[in-house]
């Protein structure tokens, strides 16, 4: 299901989708114990990644709120004189450029400018003694400022052509190139760091891998010894986590496997760094060579290195991080095999060890902690009931949740320390750690739908006890549940940042917030500024200054408080941004003199620090609760098939009436079915659920791919065993079913017929009674009942290359299945077979038009044995099924390689090498009506389109020539659709 995460102490955010699923790259993950580089996205990149920005550098740097003085001469600059102005300023100034957002980024990152900029990098690349002492490096942060603000604005910035590519491929050859780049020391560490990055930017990663290569093995004691040179060779790892969105990468690495011998090798050669401030390094390794099975020649030789490093690490010991690094990636890309490396329940096992104590404050409130002692526990839960007591009747609430929402309860999970959370937290609860703790909402419309509050111990406070951002975090579920309808994507679909944050100050602090107070005197911002904040806003606009623009309104204008919190919980939230628009300055003259009065600090609402550990050692750490997975199977043992024909492929999403799939194992979170209601019929159908480990929930829908928050029948119980009773639709032709959660071993099967408890009632398969098919036709989609030794069938096939399916089950004695394209089929004549102990057989094959041949056979007899035969569902444009979950919805998509998009507006865009190109952009299968719109120069709309086809069945094809660049192409439609296949093929 979707997770929506907001981000405390951290202006960003982040949409976890159901696809992604793995853990952010711990070298993405701000450590105060580890030199880790800031780093500005690559480009283009899709939005997933936005959130890895250069906010933090600047943050550090100075107010990104105005230019500073000693910037200020960039403006109105461009050519030479641009260029004299970068080289002489610090980088710390010319990062700034990164936050321009108006005309002035128009001007400065013009294409002539970047162009001037890459050949004075060119030129001193060549000439670079190792010192800075010509404005290298600043030149190549302004280059990658440059790209970043025209990729996220190409409104301002518009795109450049290939020929800038051509320039900055040069100057990078240029200077890595030259031996003295690779100087050891502090002041070229920086200097390399930003060249190193400026490779994942342009995303060259493929073009320099001998440079990657070059860090990897060279990296020795003189490196570590140096901050600023390590930082420069962690920079090399998020090019590699990037590789699996770069074709040229991934074409790369299929054929030329230096790339795993360098990470193996990388993280044997440097273990003395485990322990140290360099083993962060060591850890990103490791990561980065486990995340490499998505490359299918790599997998045996990497599986083998995965299980090598869990062997030679302790998962307690003080390799734990290599150990956790190599296990996650496994468990991510390798589940099906889990028993390979002993990982099998990874996730719910790791969670187990690590959150041990469990405890219950309310039916509301539930704490999962690391290491807390009980009178710790009690503590939060009665400073958290006080805060909720005081929400309740500020916001007047009358104890009543928003319709659908279904967070009945909040789960507050405590680890003990910032690195404790940067460890674990990513892993058990797929987020990015470079924050104060992080509040997921989830989709609160489905029923299993768990709220979470994710904090840690602040150590540093110590040995004081506090719990970094509690209460804060703990107002964004109450307003969650009371105030805002819908999910967190719904609420911040307009300006609602203003009150989300600074609510979540107002009722921490009350009236106590002194640093907003001191910070409101200045009169900074206008009142409608702050209406207006979003995550971009900085630190001190969203919180401070939100803070007391939610205090100005309750205390001045309740009234409008009250209709807002009205419009908030009807999902009205068009009409409240434009009440927030037509008050935006009525208010600014009370606001500002507000500001300056004498505003009370009376009422405190923070409660600080808790019992210490000293104290409250005695009161000990025993659970007063179970925890909510108490029933989930533990049965980690190697999944075996009945059938090879039945076995689960992860890479298909078809599923056939009554014909089992065993083994089924979660990726990225989920397995996803679809099949076809060929007869359009509205028959009752049994969906069952059974076996394996973990917790797997069951959704159907029709209207598309089925979730916890869109199904039309779902088995939600903790663990595997779920059976539910859903119909056909008879206006649909695909169906869908979704396994979600995290689990393995899992056997599904779906039947007209009834299905009972494995434990209980009949039998789901049985004898299906008396004989109704001696010899002769077998019908499609009929189930006949066979009985005798052999029986002799056929059937006809109207079109070549028609994909057919016989399979047999139930019965008594042992019947064997054989296939013969030409005539008859035996045991000792045919094309394809199936002879597995009893009489759960399958052959699926590939007719031609004309008479096919089958025949059941068997040494002994056998009775009341089934027999059915399907064809794939013929009433798609091209047969083709809905393709699965969707892979992208935004951003870069490459030549040649299919994706699945699914949704209502998908834009997308694609890169042609050479002038004159045929491309070919195709849509095809799924569910619901897609179009497709393409332009050359610029975003495609169902207005703005050069061409575009508007078929009704998602048989959409646009043909042109193209030349070398960028491309735009965008799937929309009124209504919504599913499961649609994209291809842009060239020749």
């Amino acid at each position: 299901m979707n997770t929506y995460l907001i981000s405390t102490m951290s202006t960003m955010l982040l949409t976890s989708t159901v696809l992604a699923q793995s853990p952010l790259p711990e070298h993405l993950q701000n450590n105060e114990n580890m030199a880790t580089p800031v780093l500005a996205p690559t480009y283009p990149i899709s939005k997933r990644h936005q959130e890895f920005s250069h906010q933090k550098q600047l943050q550090n740097m100075m107010s990104t709120t105005q230019m500073d003085a000693e910037c200020s001469a960039f403006i109105g600059l461009s050519g030479s004189s641009l260029i004299s102005e970068i080289v002489k300023s610090t980088p710390k100034c010319v990062g700034l450029l990164f936050k321009l957002k108006n005309g002035n980024a128009t001007t400065i990152f013009s294409e002539s400018n970047i162009r001037y900029a890459a050949a004075a990098f060119r030129d001193r690349a060549k000439t670079y003694t190792g010192t800075d002492t010509s404005g290298v490096e600043s030149l190549v942060l302004f280059i990658r400022g440059a790209l970043y603000v025209q990729h996220y604005n190409p409104e301002l910035v518009p795109e450049y052509s290939s020929a800038v590519k051509t320039d900055i491929n040069t100057a990078l050859t240029n200077f890595f190139n030259n031996n003295r780049a690779w100087t050891v020391s502090e002041a070229n560490g920086s200097v390399l760091q930003e060249a190193l990055v400026l490779i994942d930017s342009l995303g060259v990663g493929a073009k320099f891998n001998y440079v990657t290569l070059k860090v990897l093995s060279e990296y020795d004691a003189q490196w570590k010894a140096s901050f600023s040179m390590s930082s420069a060779a962690n920079a090399i790892f998020t090019t590699l986590f990037r590789a699996q969105q770069n074709d040229e990468m991934n074409a790369l690495f299929e054929s030329d496997h230096r790339i795993l011998e360098a990470l193996y090798q990388f993280q044997l050669n440097n273990r003395d760094m485990i322990g140290t401030q360099r083993e962060y390094l060591l850890t990103n390794s490791v990561s980065e060579m486990s995340r490499l099975f998505y490359i299918e020649s790599m997998r045996s030789k990497l599986s083998h290195y995965v299980k090598e490093v869990l062997k030679s690490t302790d998962r307690n010991g003080e390799s734990h991080s290599l150990w956790l690094a190599a296990a996650a990636r496994a468990d991510n890309y390798d589940k099906a095999n889990c028993n390979e490396y002993g990982i099998c329940g990874f996730k719910p096992q790791l969670e187990k060890d690590t959150l041990q104590l469990n405890w219950k404050c309310s039916d509301s409130l539930r704490i999962k902690a690391q290491n807390l002692y009980v009178d710790q526990a009690t503590w939060a839960c009665s400073v958290l009931s006080d805060q909720e007591q005081f929400f309740h009747e500020k916001l007047s609430t009358n104890l009543i949740p928003v319709e659908e929402d279904n967070n009945e309860a909040l789960e507050l999970i405590i680890f003990d320390s910032p690195n404790d959370y940067r460890t674990y937290a990513s892993i058990l609860f797929d987020i990015r750690t470079d924050n104060g703790g992080m509040y997921l909402e989830g989709s609160p419309s489905s029923k299993k739908n768990q709220a979470r509050f994710i904090a840690y111990e602040a150590d540093w406070k110590r040995p004081d006890f506090h719990i970094w951002n509690l209460q804060h975090e703990y107002v964004h579920y109450l307003d969650g549940r009371y105030n805002l309808f819908g999910d967190f994507r719904r609420a911040t679909s307009v300006n609602t940042t203003w009150w989300a944050e600074g609510l979540g100050e107002y009722i921490s602090y009350q009236d106590a917030n002194t640093t907003a107070i001191e910070m409101g005197k200045t009169q900074q911002y206008k009142l409608s500024e702050i209406f207006n904040n979003n995550y971009d806003s900085g630190q001190d606009r969203i919180y401070r200054w939100g803070y007391l623009a939610v205090r100005f309104m309750f205390e001045k204008h309740k009234v409008d408080i009250d209709h807002i919190l009205n419009l908030f919980r009807q999902n009205r939230y068009t009409e409240y941004q434009a009440f927030m628009d037509n008050i935006a300055d009525r208010y600014e003259s009370e606001w500002q003199a507000w500001l300056i009065s004498d505003l009370s600090t009376k009422n405190d609402g923070i409660k600080e620090n808790g019992p210490t550990d000293e104290i409250a050692i005695d009161s000990g750490s025993q659970s007063n609760w179970e925890g909510p997975n108490n029933k989930l199977s533990e049965d980690y043992s190697t999944c075996v098939v009945t059938n090879e024909q039945y076995r689960h492929n992860p890479d298909a999403t078809s599923l056939e009436i009554d014909q089992p799939i065993e083994c089924i194992s979660a990726k990225d979170g989920r397995a996803s079915f679809a099949f076809g209601n060929t007869e359009r019929t509205s028959n009752d159908l049994w969906i069952k659920s059974s076996g394996g480990w973990g917790d797997a929930d069951v959704f159907f829908g029709s209207e598309g791919w089925a979730s916890g928050e869109t199904n039309e029948g779902a088995g939600i119980e903790y663990g595997n065993d779920e059976i539910i009773k859903v119909s056909f639709n008879p206006e649909k032709l695909w169906h869908y079913l979704t396994l979600s959660g995290d689990f393995g071993g899992v056997d599904l099967i779906v039947s007209e017929t009834e299905l009972f408890p494995d434990d209980s009632g009949p039998a789901p398969v049985t004898n299906c009674g008396d004989v109704t098919l001696e010899q002769g036709e077998l019908a499609l989609n009929k189930v006949e009942c066979i009985a005798g030794g052999r029986v002799p069938l056929y059937f006809w096939v109207d079109k070549d290359n028609t994909e057919v399916s016989i399979s047999t089950h139930g019965g008594e004695g042992n019947a064997d299945l054989y296939y013969n394209a030409t005539r008859w089929a035996s045991s000792t004549d045919a094309d394809s077979r199936s002879e597995s102990l009893g009489n759960n057989e399958y052959i699926k094959v590939t007719a031609f038009r004309g008479w096919n041949y089958v025949t059941i056979d068997s040494d002994s007899s056998y009775s009341g044995v089934s027999i059915k035969l399907t064809t794939a569902v013929p009433k798609t444009p091209d047969g083709t099924p809905p393709c699965g979950v969707a892979t992208v919805n935004y951003g870069q998509v490459f030549l040649n390689k299919k994706e699945c998009v699914s949704g209502g507006n998908t834009t997308l865009y694609f890169e042609v090498d050479e002038d004159n190109t045929q491309v070919s952009m195709k849509i095809s299968g799924g569910d619901g009506n897609a179009n497709i719109y393409y332009k050359s120069d610029g975003w495609a709309t169902p207005t703005d389109a050069e061409l575009r086809s508007e078929n009704i069945d998602n048989n959409d094809v646009i043909t042109t020539k193209a030349d070398k660049g960028w491309h735009y192409v965008t799937i929309d439609t009124p209504d919504q659709y599913s499961g649609v296949t994209l291809e842009i093929t060239s020749q």
